[in-house]
């Protein structure tokens, strides 16, 4: 694996605030190449969000609004691809 690759993804990672894990280096003899890069580990994971999850009647009244709104997508959708072919 190229050096580069690994560093220009830490570079977007940083860019736009994403936690970066990098693993290992790969190749043939991986515990060989070890998990450093610029002489450090990076073991970052997203942050993990708790929420309460809504009940029954709730999900079920979310998921018709989501379906509503995908298939007025799909539809707006449609029409522009048909308004495109005429």
């Amino acid at each position: 694996m190229k050096p580069s690759w690994v560093e220009s993804l830490l570079h977007q990672c940083r860019a736009v605030h994403v936690p970066f894990f990098f693993k290992q280096w790969g190749g043939v003899q991986k515990k060989k190449n070890g998990r450093k890069l610029h002489g450090r580990t990076y073991d970052q994971f997203p942050g993990i969000e708790v929420g309460q999850i809504p009940d029954a009647k709730n999900r079920r009244h979310i998921a018709e609004q989501l379906q509503a709104q995908y298939l007025k997508n799909d539809f707006s959708r449609q029409q522009i691809v048909l308004k495109a072919a005429v």
